[in-house]
């Protein structure tokens, strides 16, 4: 149970905590807006726009001053006590150092698990705060061209155009596609090229006009088939969802940047950046339980 000792030095160490997580983001705003207040002027960005994509950005702030404060606040709380002689009078209560303090880590897990959930607020504060400040990057409205997308099956789709704009209700289409799985061995098991496709609700993509080539044994024995129409049940993603635009590492949640990193991974990519940035998610709210 917790004992008047450890609710004493639990309300010391939140009083300096708070303080200096609330204090330290002005600093940052502060010093981001006087190294970029020429770049604000002249860009003719409303001073509105300005405070409020710093008010979204707050939560990034104070995710950075988690570990500050929890350093600062353990060594004033320290110090505040033994300059009060407090904790000789603990000891000679017969309490050790370690047992006054013992609240302290346990705070620091709370703490903890607090900066990881800031963390799953932060990338929604910066992406609105782009927009306030136009740097967001457009989406085409009705036309992609040349990407490639690697599906949760190991597919890895190369799309040379895709049109969602078209008009007379004519539905969404894209063209120059080809499609390649990869087995265990890295060899390639399916490889699919089509003159285009189709996208219709509820049924998804219809490649038309193609060839499958599909690679059996380890030998690599091919098979070829023409198909003048073809659905696969792992293209299934909407127009929507292929024309959104590409997001920061900053503006992804964990779960959407692990997800990310896996597909490059899948395509044959190395995204050690975006490993590292995945891994700072977590290192730095963890900070404050190691300080």
């Amino acid at each position: 149970m917790m004992r008047t000792i450890d609710r004493y030095v639990a309300r010391e160490f939140l009083r300096l905590f708070f303080l200096f997580i609330l204090a330290l983001p002005l600093l940052f705003v502060i010093g981001d807006w006087t190294d970029r207040i020429g770049h604000y002027t002249e860009q003719g960005i409303p001073f509105r726009n300005v405070a409020l994509s710093y008010f979204y950005r707050l939560p990034l702030f104070i995710s950075y001053s988690f570990p500050v404060g929890a350093l600062i606040a353990t060594v004033f709380t320290v110090s505040n006590m033994t300059r009060h002689s407090e904790l000789t009078a603990a000891k000679a209560g017969g309490l050790s150092f370690f047992r006054t303090l013992r609240v302290l880590p346990v705070l620091g897990v709370f703490l903890t698990l607090g900066g990881l959930a800031l963390t799953e607020v932060v990338p929604v504060g910066i992406m609105r705060s782009k927009e306030l400040l136009g740097q967001a990057q457009p989406a085409t409205a009705d036309m992609r061209h040349e990407f490639v997308y690697s599906g949760p099956e190991g597919h890895v789709f190369t799309v040379r155009r895709m049109m969602i704009g078209a008009q007379d209700g004519a539905p969404p289409t894209i063209g120059g596609v080809t499609v390649e799985r990869l087995g265990e061995n890295g060899r390639p098991v399916e490889y699919i090229s089509a003159r285009g496709g189709r996208y219709d609700a509820g049924r998804g993509w219809t490649l038309e006009d193609g060839y499958y080539r599909a690679f059996i044994g380890d030998d690599g024995d091919e098979r070829s088939y023409r198909f003048r129409e073809l659905r696969l049940a792992a293209f299934n993603e909407t127009p929507e969802q292929l024309m959104a635009r590409s997001k920061e590492p900053e503006e992804m949640r964990y779960a959407e940047l692990n997800d990310f990193i896996e597909t490059l991974e899948r395509s044959g990519g190395r995204p050690l950046k975006l490993m590292v940035e995945r891994a700072q998610k977590i290192s730095i709210p963890v900070a404050t339980f190691i300080i």
